[in-house]
Parts: structure tokens; sequence; C-alpha cells
């Protein structure tokens, strides 16, 4: 919306003044300490590239997504998830207290992604199990990304679907911000042969998985979760195709 506002009035904001106003909105009129990134994808958005973006300086990096041996199936648990009143602002309150123990350590540390995962190892004891939980979580999906963008430069499909697998699995026992809902479906995904790798996507709590589905075998996928979940959960799964897609545009038609 405000992306046709700025062209309509020709108020002369950029991507990523865009980007910036629509996080402070969420985060001083919605009241949901979110992030930047559903923001800056949305905006900075390539077809068939994925986004590396680093949340402290606003740099980022496009990493290729040619895979036209496979499909991206997200399975909707039509379980909705109110951030503002779910655990979401629980989970920043979490981390930011880990940060918090680990500036007493290394008073360098400004956020968890300065922390080294042997660190946050090393002070499990002394830690609460929850503060401990979330850091590492963090600490490792860090890592994890990186991974994931050599397995794209790779073209290494394989290894970027286990990376999905270990996300939703520290989502699931560390973040906890899974349901049964989308863990039903990551536990079906991973017993499918045509599937490389499954995972939670958003902020948690509902919502969608994100599938990664060998072309040929799309359709059977599809159907065969669409019959899981109506059997475990009685309700129907919509299932859409995903395409990366260029941001968001404005249109002269």
């Amino acid at each position: 919306m405000l992306a046709g506002l700025n062209a309509l009035y020709k108020l002369g904001l950029t991507k990523l003044d865009i980007v910036k106003l629509t996080q402070r909105g969420e985060n001083r009129f919605v009241g949901m300490n979110c992030g930047i990134m559903d923001m800056f994808a949305s905006m900075m958005g390539r077809a068939d590239h994925v986004l590396r973006l680093d949340c402290r300086s606003l740099a980022f990096e496009y990493f290729p997504f040619h895979a036209p041996d496979f499909t991206l199936v997200l399975c909707d648990s039509g379980v909705k998830h109110a951030l503002v009143t779910s655990e979401y602002n629980t989970r920043r309150s979490e981390c930011e207290a880990g940060v918090r123990h680990f500036q007493a350590i290394l008073p360098a540390a400004k956020a968890l992604r300065d922390v080294p995962l042997e660190l946050v190892l090393r002070e499990k004891e002394r830690l609460p199990s929850n503060i401990f939980q979330r850091c590492k979580f963090v600490v490792e999906e860090i890592g994890r990304v990186d991974a994931a963008c050599k397995a794209l430069k790779d073209n290494d499909f394989t290894a970027f679907g286990q990376l999905m697998y270990a996300t939703h699995e520290g989502l699931r026992h560390e973040y906890e911000v899974t349901c049964p809902e989308t863990d039903f479906l990551v536990e079906e995904a991973s017993g499918n042969s045509a599937v490389l790798g499954a995972r939670q996507m958003g902020g948690g709590f509902g919502g969608c998985t994100l599938n990664l589905v060998r072309q040929p075998e799309v359709t059977d996928f599809i159907e065969s979760m669409k019959l899981s979940y109506l059997e475990r959960f009685g309700r129907g799964l919509p299932c859409h195709l995903v395409s990366l897609m260029d941001g968001v545009g404005v249109s002269e038609k």
C-alpha cells in the first residue's frame, strides 16, 4: 500500500524508506517487535533468487534458486498466528536476556550474531534452560543460513533440503514456535521420498510449511498431504505452488 501511495502522490520515498517505515508501523502501532526481513524481502525480491540479509547493516546479497527439477510447495495448516498476542514478543525478550548474559563475558557483543556457538554451549549450565535453548537456536540458525547459501551456489538441493529439516527441528524443540499441525506436516513430508526438505515458515505458532519437492511428483505429494491432514485433523489442507518473483512494483495499467 505504501508503495502505491508513494507512486500516486510522488512522495519520493526509496524502496529502503518504505521498508523502514512499514517496520516502524508494525513496531510502534501494531505492537509487534518484529524485525525487518519480511518487509525487505517484499520490496527487494528478485525472480528466481533468494536474499541473504544482514539486518544490522541492511547489506544484502542475491543467491540463485534455479531448480527446474524441483518445486516449492506451501502447505497451509489453517492455524492462524496472531503474532502480537502470541509468544513472539516473548521470544525476542528471551534472546535479549541471552545477549545481556553474554555481554558480561564478551562486552563487544551487541546481538547473538556476535556470540560464538562454542561460548553458548559453554554457558549452558549458567543460563536458564529456555534462554539457552533460544540462544542456541539463533546462533545455529545463522550458520544454517550461510550453509544454505553455499548449497544454492553449488546447486546442491539435497544439502539445502537437509538444512530445511534441521531448521524445523530447531524451531520445534529449541525455539518452541511450532504447533502440532505444522509438526505433523513436516513429519509427513519427511517420510515422502519425493521431498528433499520441509520446515515451518513465518513467525511461528501456525501458518504454512514450505516443502522442496521433486517436480514430477508434486501432484502426488499434494494429494497425499491433503488426505493425511484430513484424516488427522478433520479439515482441508490448502496447498500452493511457489514462484520466486520480483519485489513490489507499481503497474501503470
